[in-house]
């Protein structure tokens, strides 16, 4: 029994941990992709705000169709939503949890937001302007998140069978009544294994763990038996608590290490924040701060 509770742990705490490590790579794609979108879109941005910068023939005809005030306020109207999507995801990366981000997909995706965002701001421009292709590695980008999501999700749903677990409970609970009943009826040490002795020639391994115990509980005064019993209960807990821990990838003591996705998400939303800022679009920042808000309260 002790050999099955070691072999249905090891294999629990390798299969969570294999989950983990997933999770963190695909949440590395996703903020890596996020963060292209937002650049390019801070470039078509400046853009609009250098009409003079470029010095060929070819890009200042591009610049002149651009420089009409109509294409330019649609350009900045489509760009600042998917600005505003990429921010609203990040809440959800963030803030949400799985069952609200199937809610989302089913009802309100962001992803799919951003890409119709990005098609009509393709519909603007010429095939063959720069502005074209940075809005065709957008859409690559968002083909790629959205693959990303789906896989993500799907290692967030694995997760230890309620009987594997059950399994496990009740092995814990025979492990310590055996150490009970075996100690109480002082059958807990082998009796098979014999080892050498200087003194005494050959004595029983039982013999000897037996003087090891009493001369512990006489040394610090304490019931060795009891101590044992003890500290076995407690690292059954422990071994227990940990796997609890684990099935729980984004909270507790072993969770994903944060620091780069986190960093990266904050760099992210600072960048739509000062792209918003630059281009006066107070309205739509007002909008992504609103959607935090109400992100938090749900979530």
């Amino acid at each position: 029994m002790d050999v099955l509770y070691a072999l249905l742990v090891s294999d629990a705490i390798a299969r969570l941990t294999s989950r983990q490590e997933k999770l963190q790579e695909r949440a590395i794609i996703d903020s890596t992709h996020l963060s292209n979108i937002v650049r390019g879109m801070k470039a078509v941005f400046r853009q609009l705000q250098e009409p003079q910068h470029p010095t060929t023939r070819k890009k200042r005809v591009e610049w002149q169709k651009n420089d009409d005030e109509t294409t330019k306020h649609q350009i900045l109207e489509h760009g600042s939503k998917v600005l505003l999507y990429v921010w609203e995801y990040t809440d959800v990366l963030i803030f949400g949890n799985r069952l609200c981000e199937l809610r989302d997909i089913l009802y309100e995706d962001p992803l799919t937001k951003m890409e119709e965002a990005v098609e009509k701001l393709q519909k603007l421009g010429p095939p063959d302007s720069q502005a074209f292709r940075k809005y065709e590695r957008m859409q690559e980008s968002i083909e790629t998140l959205r693959f990303t999501r789906l896989q993500r999700l799907d290692n967030e749903g694995e997760a230890l069978p309620s009987g594997i677990k059950t399994m496990m409970d009740t092995l814990s609970v025979y492990i310590l009544l055996s150490y009970i009943f075996l100690s109480s009826a002082r059958e807990l040490e082998p009796t098979l294994l014999q080892i050498f002795s200087i003194s005494s020639g050959i004595v029983k391994a039982s013999d000897l763990l037996s003087h090891v115990f009493s001369s512990i509980g006489n040394f610090f005064h304490l019931n060795a038996e009891a101590t044992c019993f003890a500290v076995l209960a407690s690292w059954l807990l422990v071994v227990r608590n940990l796997i609890r821990d684990l099935e729980s990838p984004f909270d507790g003591a072993v969770h994903l290490r944060r620091m780069v996705i986190t960093n990266s998400i904050f760099s992210i939303r600072r960048d739509v924040e000062f792209a918003l800022r630059d281009m006066d679009l107070c309205s739509v920042w007002d909008q992504a701060q609103r959607s935090s808000q109400d992100s938090v309260k749900f979530s």
